[in-house]
């Protein structure tokens, strides 16, 4: 999944001097820039917003500006000034757009909240004070993303914290059933991730709807730091997903499956050392050797 949320948003890095450039284009030929379909005091408070000149935002809140304005350029979808604000970190504006009745909640046509961009970002000071200012960290992007989920995905433990202490649930899915859990065990994170989303009351045996666990997830991606993490807590071994496939499965049969994937997320290799041990483990906790899958093989066909 971290492939697939990566792919979800635009890239938004890129390189300051260009941006500050952009920045000044932006205020000087906003009209050409924006188009006629907002008025020029809404070009002029996204300008402001992408410079970071309240000056320039408070003139066109004067003039009659929208705090939520949404740029009309397709490749933009609709961010507001807020997102703007978050989106450059710039907390001092972010806070202002907020006094003066920017609403956190309100996102743009990807469904992407400021919270989400600010995750995204790392932007740990703008998410506080979105989150002061009562963002709701449940909201989801339309691809059913969530800013927990988002931060599993990039492996934040600041923003990871930052959410709990905000009385996120980590065991809360979103609509498509996504949890922190099953993310970052695809994504890799490494064990001091994992064992927070634990502690922090993550269930380490819950399945997806699909029936995988955090067990195959982290197997199938290879995430040796997951993997030992759970065989050390002793989770169960008895699960199945939807197609009658156990962790065992995942381990030694997954890999015939892939064909031509040529994902990193699956390209990764553990060690024989490592396929040995928890080939191990799974057995030792119970793991049938006998059972059939769906293809009427057993695990003893890919030993």
């Amino acid at each position: 999944m971290s492939s697939f949320i990566s792919l979800l948003y635009k890239n938004k890095f890129l390189n300051e001097s260009l941006c500050f450039l952009l920045s000044i284009f932006l205020i000087l030929f906003s009209s050409e820039v924006f188009g006629k379909s907002i008025s020029k005091a809404d070009r002029k408070i996204l300008s402001a917003a992408i410079s970071g000149n309240q000056r320039l935002a408070q003139k066109a809140l004067e003039q009659g500006a929208s705090i939520h304005a949404k740029d009309p350029r397709q490749f933009f979808l609709g961010e507001t000034p807020l997102h703007k604000a978050v989106f450059n970190n710039d907390v001092s504006f972010v806070r202002f757009l907020l006094s003066k009745g920017a609403d956190p909640n309100l996102s743009d046509d990807r469904g992407e909240s400021p919270l989400i961009t600010a995750v995204y970002g790392l932007s740990l000071e703008s998410a506080l004070a979105l989150l002061d200012a009562k963002a709701d960290p449940y909201l989801e992007t339309k691809s059913g993303i969530s800013p927990a989920v988002l931060a599993a995905d990039l492996c934040s433990l600041p923003i990871l914290k930052l959410l709990k202490n905000a009385g996120v649930d980590f065991n809360r899915p979103t609509k498509k059933g996504f949890l922190p859990i099953y993310t970052a065990a695809v994504a890799r994170c490494n064990r001091e991730f994992i064992e927070f989303l634990v502690n922090s009351g993550s269930t380490i045996e819950a399945p997806t709807a699909s029936g995988v666990t955090p067990l195959m997830h982290a197997i199938r991606c290879k995430n040796l730091d997951a993997i030992r993490f759970f065989m050390e807590k002793n989770v169960s071994v008895s699960s199945v997903d939807k197609h009658g496939r156990d962790a065992l499965y995942h381990l030694l049969g997954f890999q015939q499956e892939l064909g031509t994937i040529t994902s990193d997320t699956y390209s990764r290799h553990l060690t024989s050392k490592d396929i040995k041990a928890i080939t191990i483990y799974l057995i030792e906790q119970g793991t049938p050797l006998d059972r059939e899958y769906k293809d009427g093989r057993t695990a003893l066909f890919y030993c």
